[in-house]
């Protein structure tokens, strides 16, 4: 896999132009790889028993689809949707190629930050509309571990997971398939988390959505001690996980 740069990025604003103008009510953290990413918006306002609450969730391969007047453009797969349910027969989200992507265009602003813009569904509108994003790359620092793994499917498990690191940050997300006392699915619940990591090493979890039995509760601190190699299976936590990417910057 090519190594290109990693990338932590804070959404600073998101906008339906003309419907609505630029704001902010999430916090909203991706990480991107060399060609996989983790992305989780978290509503600013919690639910009435004060628990944070995932606006959206999605984790998958981006590919770059090259530069159009100094833009460049890039398309994201999602292997991991928390708007859809889950096939509990293979563990990938229902729906067609379509809904389970995203293309945007990126600008350099003036300040540094990035425009990106595009077509998606708004959940509030109900109905795929134009939007605007304006993006803030965080700094990460040379000789930052990057880790992102994906669990495998099982019957007995029934839940979907990809838990990734770069640098300071860690996010995690889960779907898992519910199923009823006949044994009929009902229902998809996500579940996810964010930490960063203090100088001292310390881990602060930031916040947490969701429950899940069989997530583990982050990757390892040390992974250059791991006998891990990107591309392979590896035994973690009672499960197999598939090393996606795995590289120091």
């Amino acid at each position: 896999m090519s190594q290109s740069q990693p990338l932590v990025s804070k959404r600073i604003s998101i906008a339906w132009p003309p419907l609505v103008p630029h704001h902010e009510n999430t916090d909203t953290l991706v990480l991107t790889g060399a060609s996989y990413f983790i992305d989780v918006r978290i509503l600013h306002n919690k639910d009435a028993e004060g628990r944070d609450v995932l606006d959206w969730g999605i984790a998958g391969i981006k590919e770059k689809l090259g530069d159009e007047q100094g833009n460049s453009k890039a398309k994201w797969s999602h292997i991991l949707n928390s708007r859809k349910a889950i096939d509990p027969s293979n563990g990938k989200p229902i729906g067609n190629a379509e809904d389970l992507a995203d293309v945007g265009s990126m600008t350099v602003l003036d300040n540094g930050d990035v425009l990106e813009t595009g077509s998606m569904f708004n959940p509030e509108q109900v109905r795929v509309m134009e939007y605007e994003e304006v993006w803030r790359d965080l700094d990460v620092p040379a000789g930052s571990p990057v880790c992102i793994v994906e669990n495998e499917w099982t019957d007995e498990i029934a839940e979907k997971t990809f838990i990734g690191r770069i640098g300071k940050w860690q996010l995690g997300l889960s779907a898992k398939v519910v199923r009823n006392k006949e044994g009929v699915t009902s229902q998809t619940r996500y579940s996810g988390w964010r930490d960063e990591q203090e100088s001292s090493g310390k881990w602060n979890r930031i916040y947490e959505f969701g429950q899940s039995e069989h997530r583990p509760s982050r990757l390892p601190d040390k992974l250059e001690e791991l006998s891990w190699k990107e591309s392979e299976v590896v035994q973690w936590e009672g499960q197999n996980w598939m090393v996606r990417e795995l590289f120091w910057t």
